[in-house]
């Protein structure tokens, strides 16, 4: 995806023909340019001698015509995995269900659900699979593929667009009571009023954890492997800190709790590790990045329960695996929160690709969706889906329906007065 970008952001608006390589036969592939311009391209295979096609050459094509406002994105309809349904072969033609051209993340949720082989869609785009995915785990493939398209959402669908009837706090009320497959993304702001510090802010857990280990080299490194492998104190002075039993969930979270025995919760998707969606008793949560639920040894793999280590963690010690032997320095038991660089849960990707086909509604409540590819699953969903922002700031990465800034467990206790 970024090397199509890269290209097309190199074409001047006059460019009638340019070919490139890209190492794959055929297929028709068509995609609208990030810049203001929306250059409409058609990538087909490039014809050689006798009007045949040329092994590994594609013809990019440029028809310009000026964007409006939002077209700062790049559409695709991408057909070139070989074995792919006729249907989904005929990028030009295919429509979803409702009418709209199908675009490319339907169109790999299709391909999976078809059986299709995950390398297949690497081989169409002549890419590897991340270095840390078992090639010969389909599973872990198509976690990989659903990591790319998600985190580069923007790219394949096109800026979603305001619904033009959901503008005020009662639309917004009206929209929940009518949902019954509501999708929830919850941040750090749902947790702040339980006492649980934040990250970002200047006087949150990273910005202390600097001055209190200068070599750190950015905050962010104390969720980096190889940084934790030379110094795990700052990871553990911060698990220490946020470690579970130490606090009550929060209004936000009874909300979330709510929809769901009212049978509306389709999701929670929670990018928050203090496990207090479980606390406040949610069963449809799930913890993208992870928990301290449990932990794994960095060695041999044994897991454990998560209050385990908990002894360990407050004499900001790092807790040795049982199963490995003493001299073993690496047998450390890590809590199982997704470190940068790892991926996420298959269960995230499996329930992105289901969710995006049935859910009437997304309320993203208390995050800047800053961390991918988390922060794209509000793009994945439909554009006909309403779509409610509660934060303290307004967010830029969606436009959404209806606003409400302020305090979490304020706004939501105003829905809830609104909603009887």
């Amino acid at each position: 995806c970024d090397s199509i970008v890269r290209k097309l952001n190199e074409l001047d608006e006059g460019l009638g023909t340019e070919v490139i390589q890209l190492n794959k036969d055929s297929g028709s592939k068509t995609f609208t340019d990030p810049r203001g311009l929306a250059q409409k391209c058609s990538f087909g295979a490039f014809a050689g001698e006798g009007g045949s096609p040329s092994p590994g050459l594609l013809e990019l094509r440029g028809d310009f015509e000026r964007a409006d406002d939002e077209g700062d994105f790049v559409g695709a309809r991408l057909s070139a995995v070989p074995g792919a349904s006729p249907s989904a072969a005929n990028a030009d033609e295919e429509e979803s269900d409702d009418g709209e051209p199908m675009d490319a993340f339907q169109w790999i949720a299709d391909l999976r659900r078809q059986g299709q082989s995950a390398h297949a869609v690497f081989q169409a785009f002549d890419l590897s699979p991340p270095p840390d995915v078992d090639p010969t785990n389909e599973e872990d493939l198509w976690g990989a593929v659903f990591d790319i398209m998600i985190s580069q959402v923007r790219l394949f669908r096109p800026r979603r667009l305001k619904l033009p009837g959901i503008n005020t706090l009662d639309d917004a009320a009206e929209a929940i009571r009518r949902s019954t497959n509501i999708v929830v993304l919850t941040g750090a702001g749902v947790s702040v009023s339980a006492g649980i510090p934040d990250f970002r802010s200047k006087d949150g857990v990273y910005a202390r954890l600097k001055v209190e280990y200068p070599s750190l080299p950015d905050p962010q490194a104390m969720f980096d492997l190889s940084f934790f492998k030379q110094d795990h104190r700052p990871f553990y002075k911060f698990a220490k800190e946020i470690f579970p039993g130490n606090f009550r969930p929060t209004p936000s979270h009874f909300f979330i709790r709510m929809l769901e025995q009212k049978g509306k919760l389709l999701r929670n998707y929670t990018q928050n590790i203090d496990t207090l969606e479980s606390v406040a008793g949610i069963q449809r949560s799930l913890q993208c990045h992870g928990s301290f639920k449990s932990a794994t040894c960095m060695v041999c793999k044994h897991q454990v329960d998560g209050m385990a280590i908990k002894e360990a963690v407050f004499r900001q010690e790092a807790p040795h695996c049982p199963q490995c032997p003493a001299e073993e320095a690496g047998a450390v038991l890590r809590p199982d929160i997704v470190f940068f660089g790892e991926n996420l849960p298959k269960e995230f990707h499996n329930s992105v690709a289901r969710d995006a086909d049935v859910a009437d509604m997304v309320i993203v409540m208390g995050t800047a969706l800053r961390v991918m590819p988390v922060g794209g699953v509000p793009a994945v969903m439909g554009a006909h889906v309403p779509q409610l922002l509660i934060n303290r700031e307004p967010l830029y990465n969606v436009e959404y329906d209806v606003e409400l800034l302020g305090n979490c467990d304020v706004v939501v206790a105003e829905l809830c007065a609104r909603l009887g």
